[in-house]
């Protein structure tokens, strides 16, 4: 099933002489004073990547255009020059919107998520987001689903024409081993119409703990 919401994608590392827990503090801040405030909100994740010093703000939006009015009023707060002031973002945020989510244990709480895998990726030539769909649900159906720690799967692409696979765990470790499941050649069968239809060159793996 796809939808209207924007995603949000930004990752960051922080500045020099800035802890994880002062992050956390002003974070809190940036979401009760002015995130939570903004019309168009719907949630936020913050996590952790599996390498030092690398974090990521997922945010889902009603729309862009939420997304995009919420920042341009930002300078107004001075919550979110505090938070800014603690991390550097090298890339521009990454909007997108899903393509399709394919859910695990539907019934789970979202503070049940603890880590997610998320890969950027490029389609090969002539591959279509239906294509996408049909060959992601059976990675869904035949690989992930009844996993114990599996909540969802989510393709979803960027306003660049950049995608997404996302998998939703119980912790960053859980999601490194769904992902394991693939294999790495010969790959698990279910698997092989997807990897077919993605440019090997651009795939950009990592696994994010949740810091909630």
């Amino acid at each position: 099933m796809t939808s209207t919401i924007t995603v949000e994608w930004v990752e960051f590392q922080l500045r020099a002489d800035v802890t994880e827990s002062e992050l956390l503090a002003v974070s809190q801040g940036f979401q009760v004073e002015f995130l939570s405030l903004q019309p168009g909100y719907i949630k936020r994740t913050l996590l952790r990547l599996n390498e030092s010093g690398r974090y990521a703000d997922l945010v889902h939006w009603s729309d862009a255009a939420a997304m995009r009015a919420a920042m341009a009023s930002s300078p107004a707060f001075p919550v979110c020059g505090a938070y800014f002031a603690l991390i550097e973002a090298p890339e521009a945020p990454s909007l997108g919107v899903p393509v399709a989510h394919y859910e695990g244990d539907a019934d789970a709480p979202v503070s049940s998520v603890g880590g997610l895998e998320f890969s950027f990726f490029l389609p090969k030539d002539g591959v279509t987001d239906a294509m996408l769909k049909s060959a992601a649900n059976k990675v869904a159906d035949g690989l992930y689903r009844g996993q114990p720690g599996y909540f969802r799967h989510s393709v979803m692409k960027t306003e660049q024409g950049m995608y997404a696979d996302v998998v939703f765990a119980s912790s960053a470790k859980r999601a490194a081993e769904l992902c394991g499941m693939w294999g790495t050649g010969p790959y698990a069968e279910p698997c092989l119409p997807y990897l077919e239809m993605i440019r090997p060159e651009t795939m950009q793996i990592a696994f994010f703990e949740n810091l909630r």
